[in-house]
């Protein structure tokens, strides 16, 4: 009885240690970059995040996940509401690019109150982009995995683009 009692304690204290050691080997996440402070562009471009930010933006904002097929891409910068309407073009190009493939999209006016997504990654929260409401702007895109989202609030000039799996 007392060697059958050794036994188990035995196999509890080591599988305790090898799910310790287990969960410290684990690798993080393959890309983690992010920024919760407004950034110019010269700071963007030094931190090396690709995207076609229009000479004018500022309060550029951005978070990157991806750990294996998880991923998630989030960018919002300020800039006039013309420069704003024209990076769409400029980052679907961006993305089809990036992505192979040939996005055509028709931009859809957002006349009532349109809240953002809230990220569902490692990201999450993400304060500069989670829940945010648009009352008048633009929505290009498709919510569909690897698709880009890309709304504009012409109220206050500001550009979201959101990318997922």
């Amino acid at each position: 009885m007392c060697k059958t009692f050794f036994k188990y304690i035995i196999a509890g204290v080591l599988s305790v240690f090898f799910v310790l050691d287990f969960v410290a080997c684990m690798p993080g996440p393959d890309l983690l970059k992010r920024t919760d402070k407004p950034l110019s562009r010269n700071e963007v471009s030094r931190s090396g995040v690709d995207f076609p930010f229009p000479a004018s933006a500022h309060n550029i904002y951005y978070a990157q996940f991806g750990n294996g097929q998880e991923w998630e891409y989030i960018v919002r910068f300020q800039s006039t509401q013309e420069d704003c309407i024209t990076t769409i073009s400029a980052a679907l190009t961006w993305h089809d690019k990036i992505s192979g493939t040939a996005s055509v999209y028709t931009a859809v006016p957002l006349i009532n109150p349109t809240k953002l997504p809230v990220s569902s990654t490692p990201l999450s929260p993400v304060p500069w982009f989670d829940g945010i409401v648009i009352n008048r702007g633009i929505y290009v895109g498709e919510d569909k995995s690897h698709r880009p989202n890309i709304w504009i609030d012409q109220d206050n000039a500001v550009f979201y683009y959101r990318e997922t799996d």
